[in-house]
């Protein structure tokens, strides 16, 4: 009885070694037709046409003619490097404060508008020297869009922020929040930090001519403090 079921199934896989053998031969043949190897060809093209018309549907065209990459959504800002919480917000106005001004305190106000002014600068359509130009395989220059940028909504956490929240939860030593004045300032310990070369359009955001004027910087005492 096993022989013979040993036999159906010899049988069975030399029919499948067959029928194996003939396809190869067939492919091999008609890869070496002309009317085949075009259609091929033109499968492949078409295929790298759709996948550019997708690529291209889902461009955003800038003020100046720019193509930048579709805005993202995201759900937990905080994990995106394109989002600018209350730490860089204060850290960058004090340390503009201490390049341009002798001046030691900042409003709420002051607070609210230097980051709405960053927001805005930040989400320009139009290229900014610096823009992260993004890869692509369809030969198009195409950077990050610049609504991907935002930053944190200060008037959300004003009322509820403290001097222990301010130390626990962000990273501004030096800096003292005053919630019955509505004020921040700056102690004797504070030390401003060393910025990098940052990109032009960060730049602009937080340490240009408007960012200094709405932080009360004199007239007499504005400069540009970054390079181009």
């Amino acid at each position: 009885m096993k022989e013979q079921e040993k036999n159906k199934l010899n049988i069975v896989k030399n029919d499948v070694e067959s029928s194996i053998s003939v396809t190869e031969n067939l492919i091999n043949k008609l890869e070496l037709n002309p009317t085949v190897i075009d259609y091929l060809e033109k499968l492949k093209l078409l295929k790298k046409l759709e996948q550019k018309k997708k690529f291209i549907n889902e461009l955003e065209i800038g003020e100046d003619g720019t193509f930048f990459t579709s805005s993202q959504k995201y759900s937990q800002k905080g994990l995106s490097s394109t989002y600018f919480g209350l730490s860089i917000i204060l850290t960058n106005a004090f340390n503009l404060l201490s390049i341009c001004s002798s001046k030691k305190l900042l409003s709420y106000k002051e607070i609210v508008a230097y980051t709405k002014n960053a927001q805005e600068k930040l989400q320009r359509m139009y290229y900014i020297e610096g823009d992260k130009k993004i890869t692509n395989s369809f030969g198009l220059d195409v950077y990050e869009n610049p609504q991907n940028y935002s930053v944190i909504d200060f008037e959300e956490i004003c009322l509820s922020l403290t001097q222990k929240k301010l130390e626990e939860h962000y990273n501004v030593p030096g800096i003292v929040i005053r919630p019955e004045l509505r004020t921040f300032e700056i102690n004797n310990e504070y030390l401003m930090e060393e910025n990098p070369d940052l990109p032009l359009r960060i730049q602009e955001a937080f340490y240009g001519i408007d960012a200094q004027r709405i932080l009360g910087i004199n007239e007499n005492k504005k400069e540009k403090v970054y390079k181009k």
